[in-house]
């Protein structure tokens, strides 16, 4: 990003709307009735990062359920798998997903069920019999609560924002970046246009980093679901895993039955953990 950014205004308690507003509408922050904000990297009080968060996430505010479908591509321990696939999102933090590779002959055998709920992932291969399972954060992990299924869609929970410490915010153009510290993991995102859409999102937690790109919104009415989604995960500085994914179709609903989208797993299915895939290396 470009050494010249203009930081936003550290409101003491000053009108906690402008603040919100000259930070979101970047593009628009002379307009706006702003004086000539401070340098980059000012720093942000608590009060007016909780109201900048309720600005910048106010149109997902209509994310409760979400049904979409799509093409992806997923890179693992080295493979490259491409796929289909279909699926149901519940806030908070839960995901259910059909999940069909397009590997020729071997689709059949491949299609999985999946099914993410509170960090933690279950993978199911019905034609092997094979259940595949792991969490992404310990049980005292940095992100633990927060609905991390909605980043897969382009959403941010607002609390990840309304909760950072010693937040500093800079605006270039009409992208802002906000960064700071949440537990103990640092959280970089990015904003752009009019209404807020994310950009990109970026946290930090000890050795696992995990990096995430949206593009191409606003091809549904509700204008910040992205076109496409990329991410990436990486434990030590080395690779774990990518993935890219291309929605195709995308309609918010009211809450699900989330009863419908279970699957049961029959008895004598191997479990695995994602250690034993090979999921940690990269080669």
């Amino acid at each position: 990003m470009s050494s010249h950014h203009h930081g936003v205004r550290n409101y003491d308690r000053g009108p906690l709307t402008s603040l919100a507003l000259c930070t979101a509408l970047a593009g628009l922050l002379w307009l706006s009735g702003c004086s000539v904000p401070p340098p980059s990297g000012t720093p942000l009080s608590t009060d007016d990062m909780r109201e900048l968060a309720t600005t910048l996430t106010v149109e997902t505010d209509a994310l409760q359920a979400l049904r979409a479908s799509g093409t992806g591509t997923a890179k693992v321990a080295g493979r490259r798998v491409f796929f289909s696939f279909a699926l149901v999102y519940d806030e908070p933090d839960w995901l259910r997903a059909d999940l069909r590779p397009d590997v020729g002959s071997l689709s059949s055998t491949l299609t999985a069920l999946m099914l993410w709920n509170e960090q933690c992932a279950r993978t199911y291969f019905p034609a092997r019999s094979v259940v595949v399972r792991g969490c992404m954060t310990r049980a005292d992990g940095a992100l633990t609560g927060l609905d991390m299924a909605s980043a897969a869609l382009g959403a941010l929970d607002r609390r990840a924002l309304a909760e950072l410490k010693d937040a500093t915010v800079e605006t270039d153009g009409d992208v802002v970046r906000l960064a700071g510290r949440f537990r103990t993991a640092d959280v970089t995102a990015e904003f752009t246009d009019t209404p807020a859409r994310l950009r990109s999102l970026t946290i930090r937690d000890g050795e696992n980093t995990l990096s995430l790109e949206y593009r191409g919104h606003g091809w549904r009415p509700f204008r910040w679901f992205p076109k496409t989604v990329s991410a990436q995960l990486d434990r030590g500085g080395r690779e774990v895993m990518t993935f890219e994914l291309e929605y195709v179709s995308a309609k918010l609903t009211g809450h699900v039955d989330r009863n419908e989208f279970t699957f049961d797993v029959p008895p004598g299915a191997r479990i695995m953990s994602w250690e034993d895939l090979g999921l940690w290396r990269s080669e």
